[in-house]
């Protein structure tokens, strides 16, 4: 699709992945049939629904449209059938800029001008659960 070619270099620069397509990555007779991809702004109806299974808050009309489309944040899918059946959203910025608590758990392991990532949601539907894709995602 011309949304990964176009926000792939970005998104391998943020992420540090380089998905120009999907990719299909069969772990077991459970994942054979399962890819992952960048998330793209034609995902937002899917991701809503995702969401509403997943999360207990109601997230505003622009978080959807965030992690579609900004190349600040390495939104993945885990997609089987064409339906998104999981998904993470990471932001990855240098520690300087994380609040002083987050810095304080990480200080021991990194220097002040590392990169961090934070994973802001972590979401697999209920009927693709226990199948490792959350661990695949991750």
């Amino acid at each position: 699709p011309s949304w990964h070619m176009s926000n792939g270099a970005v998104h391998e620069r943020i992420c540090g992945l380089k998905l120009m397509e999907a990719v299909s990555v069969p772990i077991n007779a459970a994942s054979a049939d399962l890819q992952f991809r960048f998330l793209q702004p034609s995902d937002v109806e899917q991701v809503k629904e995702l969401s509403k299974e997943c999360f207990p808050i109601n997230y505003p009309e622009s978080w959807f449209v965030e992690i579609t489309s900004s190349p600040k944040l390495c939104s993945l899918a885990a997609v089987r059938a064409s339906n998104i059946v999981g998904m993470i959203v990471i932001e990855v910025k240098p520690m300087s800029a994380c609040n002083q608590e987050d810095s304080d758990l990480l200080s021991y392991a990194s220097r002040k001008d590392a990169q961090v990532a934070y994973i802001l949601s972590l979401g697999v539907s209920r009927e693709n659960r226990r199948l490792g894709i959350g661990k695949m995602i991750y």
